[in-house]
């Protein structure tokens, strides 16, 4: 458990086998601000799961993407290109 300085109800915490430390943001999402993927790290993940904690869905999804991120990222890159270009981003200010 991770105790919340607000005085809140502390955040429940577990050390997941696939996503290693990871704590409980809201009601439905569990967090690694330092996850380490594909060779990236700090990669921030976001898992959603009630206080049980990530699936085992979840868990064989992302082993799966692991295993084949090397066949699948040039995939992933033109898919978030073009999201982008669809989805220009907006000046904050105006």
């Amino acid at each position: 458990m991770i105790l919340s300085p607000f005085g809140r109800k502390p955040q429940p915490s577990l050390d997941d086998q696939t996503f290693g430390a990871i704590s409980m943001t809201s009601e439905k999402c569990w967090e690694n601000r330092a996850f380490r993927f594909a060779g990236y790290e700090p990669v921030q993940l976001l898992v959603d799961g009630d206080e049980g904690g990530p699936t085992q869905a979840q868990r064989h999804f992302f082993d799966e993407l692991s295993a084949r991120y090397a066949e699948l990222e040039p995939r992933i890159r033109q898919a978030l290109s073009a999201y982008r270009e669809d989805h220009p981003r907006r000046n904050a200010f105006g």
